[in-house]
């Protein structure tokens, strides 16, 4: 029995919600939607915001109505705001339940204000490199209630939940899944107003850093100034062997410019590559022009486990 089943990935922006939806024919997966529908106003990373529950449903409800779903199975991707983030170090010797309490008490002075019992928490264990010379993980922490409404909405709409993830880390399946174990690549994710960078070695995050954006137009420099604080700690573009980007599209000429200014070749994931696509859709803007803005969408839809 094949462990590929119908499955939509929906991301979640503070601008939009964009869908990628996958069902499983003829022993293949056919890219059945992509689709996506601006909110009618930001959405915010305030779970007590009643607002955000009718604003999403809104641009869900449009989405369907274009395309009803085929899969009742669905997972979703968070942007950065919706999360608590940190890398923090730790003692290789802990035992698993002294390393959640670490990490709690850990949370809990990195964060102050909020109560560490109301976020789930997702680990990942980054190994010591040249450049991090501890072990240390990379933390993940949502609030639980913004688990329950989505959750809540699922039920509602007669969807079965899968995933919750964070976006950027969806999209680096398209980085890791064909990866060397000891090849050091670098992952780029632009959302509406961050940036945020991850290094990669083979599968496995050993580096995560972010930046604010007050604006598209500065991505270029804050990009260099990205790549100066990490030549700090010994990192160059030379240790590096690819640059990738997902979330926000660059068109050719971004691209160029990014090339040009910074000496970067950045290369632009296409979620959709190893895709057969249903004929209805494969003339759309979604699945071509813009198709590598859609990485966190695609991510988490061919998310198995």
């Amino acid at each position: 029995m094949s462990i590929l089943q119908d499955h939509a990935g929906f991301n979640i922006s503070n601008s939009k919600l964009q869908l990628v939806e996958l069902n499983f024919e003829n022993d293949n997966l056919l890219l059945e939607n992509v689709d996506e529908e601006n909110f009618s106003e930001l959405l915010t990373a305030d779970v007590d915001n009643s607002n955000n529950v009718d604003i999403f449903r809104q641009s869900f409800n449009n989405l369907f109505s274009r395309k009803p779903l085929y899969s009742k199975k669905v997972s979703f991707t968070l942007p950065d705001n919706f999360f608590r983030i940190a890398s923090i170090p730790y003692e290789s010797e802990l035992t698993e339940e002294d390393l959640n309490d670490h990490v709690k008490w850990e949370l809990s002075i990195l964060f102050p204000k909020i109560n560490i019992n109301d976020y789930a928490i997702q680990k990942v264990k980054m190994p010591v490199t040249q450049f991090s010379f501890t072990p240390s993980i990379l933390i993940y922490a949502v609030n639980k209630n913004l688990v329950k409404m989505i959750h809540q909405f699922c039920v509602d709409n007669n969807l079965e939940l899968n995933f919750i993830d964070n976006a950027h880390v969806a999209c680096n399946n398209f980085i890791t899944q064909n990866s060397d174990p000891d090849e050091l690549n670098l992952s780029l994710y632009l959302y509406d107003d961050s940036l945020s960078l991850m290094l990669l070695k083979g599968s496995t995050p050993v580096l995560r850093t972010s930046a604010k954006l007050a604006s598209p137009n500065l991505f270029h420099s804050v990009l260099a100034s990205q790549m100066e604080k990490l030549n700090e700690i010994g990192l160059l573009q030379s240790h590096i062997n690819k640059f990738y980007i997902g979330g926000q599209y660059l068109d050719e000429l971004n691209l160029d410019e990014i090339r040009t200014s910074t000496g970067i070749e950045l290369h632009q994931i296409d979620p959709f590559s190893n895709l057969k696509t249903a004929p209805s859709i494969s003339s759309g803007k979604f699945v071509n022009q813009l198709k590598g803005s859609f990485t966190a969408a695609a991510g988490i839809a061919l998310r198995i486990v």
